[in-house]
């Protein structure tokens, strides 16, 4: 079943199902990558985009593939390989029902807490990230 999920969310990212018809197409830094699941059944993964030329943002996707509903805190943690240097974004309270997903998307305020600027002088497509959940 937990595969089943996994499937299905991977399908929906690869063809851009639920996302808003009006919804900018942005710019890959970095394609979606699956970040470690919590032990509560949570999937949280990231894209590093430029929605506006000469800007990347990290964008978070979070599934909720627990069979009941649950509140949801974590915390992203940035890495700039260069220098060694980090940078951290925290998102907490984020109320999901069974089986939801949620993504922050370019040219949408919708899930603004799921999307945040790369930290000024990290190159965005070598940057890594990690999450810590709370």
């Amino acid at each position: 079943m937990k595969n089943l999920f996994k499937l299905i969310a991977a399908a929906l990212f690869t063809f851009g199902i639920g996302s808003t018809a009006m919804a900018q197409q942005p710019t890959f830094d970095q394609g979606w990558t699956i970040l470690e699941e919590s032990a509560n059944q949570v999937d949280v993964s990231y894209a590093v985009v430029q929605c506006t030329a000469g800007t990347s943002e990290i964008h978070l996707h979070v599934f909720n593939e627990n069979p009941t509903a649950q509140v949801v805190n974590f915390t992203i943690e940035v890495t700039n390989p260069a220098d060694g240097s980090t940078a951290s974004h925290a998102v907490s309270n984020l109320n999901m029902s069974l089986g939801e997903m949620i993504q922050a998307e370019c040219g949408s305020s919708a899930n603004a807490n799921l999307k945040f600027a790369v930290p000024a002088g990290f190159d965005p497509t070598a940057l890594t990230v990690d999450i810590t959940y709370n």
